[in-house]
């Protein structure tokens, strides 16, 4: 499943703020998940379905053949919100009670240990989950009707009784009856179809002969266009509406290559009959790797002009990689998830690597880990295993996806390459078609490579948190001894006080790179090393491997600005951009120019951009400026644009932000510039937002949905008249979140009125039909912070039908009802921390000047107490 919605949608996550302080990921009422007792497995399931579109209905007949593990009367199925007509075994009818969301059946005798049965159950469903109808209307009246479904995390029970475990694989046969033309897609390989002119519908027949688990199970039916490739005996399908074609072949085209590397990289070959991609209307994840079948979001289609910023790839590699990592071995317990996700998302990075290149592989996982950092710091920790839980979905965060991917690019650095694909080809072979738990995997590394990682997995796995290392550097001249201290400074009341790390420790001096391997094992360590000269720079953790935080701003900036410049590691040049954002001298901004003009990665010279950003000065902003008119990558001068709107009440900055506005190579950079125009709170940025709403098209809507972003950050009560006009239905649905959102951050920019309007208007999206809106409403509450919040974030606790809004409900209530009475406070602190930032630029500035005033009448060479004055 993919993990990151809105990098679908063409931007990124909006950040909503977070608690003060972390809070724990166990919520009142949380309790340990275990798996119950299975007297009985169902081996196959034989499903006959109708699909009644008008009534959003389905009509089915499930026949389960049944192999009991001991001796059994009776037989407990998972069926939420179902109709059950009848039961029957060989044609006499069984006694069946429902319960909540199951379904009891007595077999009227006693199964003895494995024995075999057939039972048939006839029932009928209208689904709020699991099976979801979707057509136009009368805001959408082109939306092609189709009907999809979504079974993870347990919402295969919503479509057809099942046992909905991870651990329980059973083979498919899948009828399905639809209205003609319409066809209907299932996993494995289609065994016949037919039409009934008569009655008006098609029926289609698939059948997947290898065991898969019922959340695995797909259908989808409507009217597609079908384009096709082939990797080896392998057909690849690419299925979407019609006249979207050639955005499928721009989106879809490197699958043929991906399915070839996964399989070389795993060492285990592509194991499914077929592999087609489904885009569907309204999905309500990225995608979903049902097995042989994946069912993707319309919203990863894209034209031309988004594909200088966007591709589908990270999307369609995450969702490829399931078919090892998930489908042909599954997490036996959801609480191992991270054994499907944390592959997956590991697998987008490998991807990049083989696309891009080691630099694009090692800034993608440094991306990753900070996205898992970013819910460390603003959220909560937990470990990745993690069995207590209101919901499984509730632990399908960034700890599961985004820390399970980074610890296993630190397991490659630990392991080496070749120990780490020995590793991984062993578990798939020993563990195919099987559940698997954590150990599994401890275990097969043992196997495979006589490594004991268990130490390592009880620290990044099992345990919580991460190393936050803090580096030093002294020279010791005459000795000609270097000494390096790294110190772990995390709370121990989130981690572990000491991580046993091994890392890569760097030395540069006079064009030659040293490289010692240490090893941390105290709170804080000292290590010494005898070189020939002085380093120009030091670099602990080049490549930046370690599931941890790096803090090496007491280095020296001359060491800092040589990193930059000369490090032949795209990672340590990141870091040092980073350190001297801190510095903020001339000669770090001078620095950081250099490097947004002409580091040969752009990945380092977008975060050159975003330093300066941070350093806020007129040189900085200049900088920016400089590079706007150098830069042509794409994803630089979206990063560029971006930091033009730290620049707040600066008419420049405003101005390069218009520019840009008017007419870039991309959507994205476009889109981003509306938002910092707005982040800049120039007086002119309002109106020029509002023209922007009234006219401007794109796709997926992200330039409106980024201005209104941007209208949000301007602060002004004006904006929430808007930002409640473009929340209504029938707008684009990314558009829409941003309103919820922006009703949230301007809540508080007017008076009494002004708040109590944004608090009507997000209670009533709270209940919206759109599942993002809904999610983006509840953020848009925690925003408002007034008590008068808690009801509809309680009664959406309570009531809303997808656990993961529910889950942020919860979380919110939860803040807010601590944080009550504090958002004035807060409107002030903010306000307050505004204009010290906005002094402390100008201050800076003018230090800027008087240095550069100085600079001009100083000698240029001589001892310092030679200098005039001194």
């Amino acid at each position: 499943m993919e993990r990151n919605f809105e990098q679908v949608c063409g931007h990124r996550r909006i950040d909503t703020g977070g608690p003060a302080k972390k809070k724990a990921f166990e919520l009142p009422g949380a309790e340990a998940a275990y798996l119950p007792d299975r007297p009985i497995v169902v081996t196959h399931y034989a499903l006959d379905l109708a699909l009644d579109f008008p009534k959003k209905r389905l009509e089915g007949k499930a026949v389960l053949t049944l192999h009991a593990q001991r001796a059994a009367e009776r037989l407990l199925l998972d069926a939420v919100e179902m109709e059950i007509k009848s039961v029957t075994e060989s044609g006499r009818a069984l006694a069946f009670t429902q319960g909540e969301g199951t379904v009891t059946i007595a077999l009227g005798r006693s199964l003895a240990k494995g024995e075999t049965a057939s039972v048939e159950i006839a029932y009928a469903t209208t689904p709020r989950r699991g099976l979801y109808f979707t057509g136009p209307d009368h805001k959408f009246p082109k939306k092609p009707v189709q009907a999809w479904t979504q079974g993870q995390d347990e919402d295969a029970r919503a479509w057809f009784p099942c046992i909905d475990r991870p651990r329980d694989r059973a083979t498919l046969d899948i009828r399905a009856t639809v209205p003609a033309p319409m066809e209907a897609l299932a996993n494995g390989v289609l065994v016949e179809s037919h039409e009934d002119k008569k009655a008006g519908t098609r029926t289609f027949h698939w059948r997947m002969p290898k065991a898969v688990p019922p959340y695995l199970v797909t259908l989808v039916a409507g009217e597609f266009a079908r384009l096709e490739d082939r990797w080896e005996d392998v057909p690849l399908g690419f299925l979407v509406s019609k006249g979207r074609e050639e955005e499928a072949r721009r989106s879809f085209a490197p699958t043929k290559d991906m399915v070839a590397f996964f399989s070389e990289w795993t060492g285990v070959r592509y194991a499914w009959p077929r592999y087609d991609q489904v885009c569907v209307e309204d999905f309500i994840f990225g995608g979903m790797e049902n097995t042989s079948q994946t069912t993707l979001t319309t919203r990863t289609l894209h034209d031309k002009k988004a594909h200088e910023d966007f591709q589908s790839d990270m999307l369609v590699a995450h969702e490829l990689a399931h078919q090892w990592f998930g489908d042909l071995v599954t997490c036996r317990d959801w609480c191992h998830g991270w054994l499907n996700e944390g592959f997956a998302t590991y697998a987008e990075a490998l991807w990049k690597e083989r696309s891009e290149g080691k630099d694009d592989y090692l800034y993608y996982a440094l991306q990753t880990r900070e996205e898992y950092l970013e819910e460390f710091d603003g959220r909560y920790a937990r470990p990745i295993v993690q069995r207590t839980y209101h919901a499984p979905v509730d632990i399908f965060d960034r700890h599961l996806y985004e820390k399970g991917g980074s610890v296993l690019h630190y397991l490659r650095y630990w392991l080496g390459e070749d120990d780490l694909r020995a590793s991984i080809k062993h578990y798939l072979e020993k563990h195919r078609e099987q559940p698997v738990e954590t150990i599994d995997l401890q275990r097969a590394i043992f196997e495979a490579t006589g490594r004991d990682v268990d130490r390592f997995f009880d620290e990044h796995v099992h345990g919580r948190g991460h190393a936050a290392l803090k580096l030093g550097f002294d020279w010791d001249d005459e000795r000609k001894l270097a000494k390096v201290t790294v110190e772990q400074t995390q709370d121990p009341d989130t981690a572990r006080s000491v991580f046993h790390l091994e890392l890569d420790l760097a030395f540069v001096a006079a064009g030659k790179r040293t490289v010692q391997r240490i090893s941390l094992l105290e709170r804080k360590q000292a290590f010494h090393f005898p070189l020939p000269a002085k380093p120009d720079w030091v670099a602990l953790d080049p490549g930046g491997w370690a599931v941890a935080t790096l803090d090496q701003n007491e280095l020296a900036e001359g060491m800092l600005v040589l990193a930059l410049e000369k490090d032949e590691d795209p990672i340590t040049r990141v870091r040092a951009a980073r350190a001297l954002a801190k510095k903020a001298t001339p000669k770090a901004v001078e620095a950081l120019r250099r490097a947004l003009c002409e580091d040969r990665f752009w990945g380092v010279s977008a975060e050159a951009a975003e330093a300066l950003g941070k350093v806020k000065t007129e040189g900085a902003r200049k900088a920016l400026e400089d590079g706007l008119g150098r830069q042509s990558h794409a994803k630089v001068r979206r990063a560029i644009v971006r930091a033009l709107g730290d620049f707040v009440h600066d008419e420049a900055a405003a101005s390069a932000c218009l520019t840009v506005l008017e007419g870039d190579k991309t959507w994205l950079v476009e889109a981003e510039a509306a938002k910092s125009l707005g982040r800049t709170r120039v007086a002119r940025a309002l109106p020029a937002l509002e023209k922007v709403l009234e006219s401007r098209e794109s796709w997926n809507d992200v330039i409106r949905t980024h201005a209104i972003e941007g209208l949000a950050a301007t602060r002004d009560p004006k904006a929430l008249a808007l930002a409640r006009t473009y929340s209504a239905y029938g707008r684009d649905m990314g558009t829409r979140g941003a309103c919820a959102r922006a009703l949230g951050a301007l809540a508080d920019s007017g008076g009494e009125a002004t708040r109590r309007d944004a608090i009507e208007a997000l209670s009533e999206l709270v209940r919206d039909e759109e599942l993002r809106v809904r999610i983006a409403a509840v953020a848009g509450l925690e925003a408002v912070g007034d008590a008068r919040c808690l009801g509809p974030l309680d009664a959406t606790a309570g009531r809303d039908k997808d656990d993961r809004v529910r889950r942020l409900a919860r979380e919110t209530a939860a803040r807010v009802r601590e944080a009550t009475d504090g958002g004035a406070k807060v409107s002030r602190l903010r306000e307050d921390l505004d204009q010290a930032r906005d002094e402390a630029r100008k201050f800076r500035d003018r230090l800027e000047k008087l240095e550069a005033i100085v600079e001009t009448r100083l000698p240029k060479a001589g001892p310092l107490d030679t200098l005039p004055g001194r």
